[in-house]
């Protein structure tokens, strides 16, 4: 009979005890076990915001495709200046800035080029220096293999008012067009002594330079066409130049391939303003 009560009991103070435990782990330390655990497991990130820049980037390239390229191009200026943060604008600024050098440096007539015929006495120097272009840039736009004149020639003269930003953190060189974006050139190698500028410093292009098998040489000479071209600029260590093997090289600077070099070399000028970032 003893025996019986203390089981009773036992099994009483079991109930008790146990129910307690229960709602004392329901109560406090579940509670704590699960914030454990949702501090452990890894919060994902929320989605990005969708980029109000790709229904405009879409028209844009479409107007590109047709070749309604005047429409196109006033589309990816806007987007330039309007959505620098897009997704797409590495893509935009190279489609728009081939355009940009394609029209300047062919013979069809622009809004930033003007018509010239030759007369006696001329020569690219001549007809350069009165309408504020350069006797480089006039013989590449009219597609020219020689600086020798025609009385009676049609030429296109591009007058253009550029300037150069090098740029540290992106390791490129653009051209700005009146300070809007013209074109862009990535380096293949960058070698600049000092650390980049906590501001962005200015400076001015001092020299333009061609190389052919380790010697300089004039424009217009025959040697010129396919030279390795220097554009040297007014701070130590900094020369933008054609990289590729066997070609004529300055001890740092930012290197461009050829193709790209020679054009960036044509559509720069001597004191040319240069913002180094």
């Amino acid at each position: 009979m003893k025996l019986v009560k203390a089981l009773i009991i036992l099994l009483l103070l079991i109930g008790v005890f146990g129910t307690a435990a229960y709602f004392a782990y329901d109560l406090y330390l579940k509670p704590k076990q699960e914030l454990v655990e949702a501090k452990a497991m890894p919060v994902e990130p929320p989605p990005p915001p969708p980029d109000p820049s790709l229904e405009s980037v879409e028209r844009a390239m479409k107007l590109y495709e047709n070749n309604q390229r005047e429409e196109a191009a006033t589309l990816f200026q806007e987007i330039l200046q309007n959505y620098p943060g897009s997704s797409r604008i590495d893509e935009v600024k190279k489609i728009y800035g081939n355009m940009n050098a394609d029209r300047i440096l062919s013979p069809a007539p622009g809004f930033d080029k003007i018509e010239y015929t030759v007369v006696r006495g001329d020569a690219l120097a001549k007809i350069a220096n009165q309408h504020d272009s350069t006797a480089e840039l006039i013989m590449r736009a009219n597609n020219m293999d020689s600086t020798l004149l025609q009385i009676g020639q049609q030429l296109v003269v591009p007058k253009l008012n550029l300037s150069m930003v090098i740029d540290s953190a992106t390791k490129r060189v653009t051209l700005l067009q009146d300070g809007k974006f013209f074109k862009e050139y990535t380096s293949t190698t960058w070698n600049v002594p000092g650390s980049a500028p906590t501001a962005p410093v200015s400076l001015r292009v001092t020299e333009k330079i061609a190389w052919h098998e380790g010697e300089r040489v004039a424009f217009g000479s025959k040697e010129y066409i396919g030279s390795a071209r220097w554009i040297q600029i007014s701070r130590p260590g900094v020369t933008i130049f054609s990289d590729a093997p066997g070609v004529t090289r300055p001890p740092s600077g930012i290197g461009i391939p050829p193709s790209e070099m020679e054009e960036l070399h044509t559509l720069s000028t001597r004191n040319m303003e240069v913002e180094l970032r």
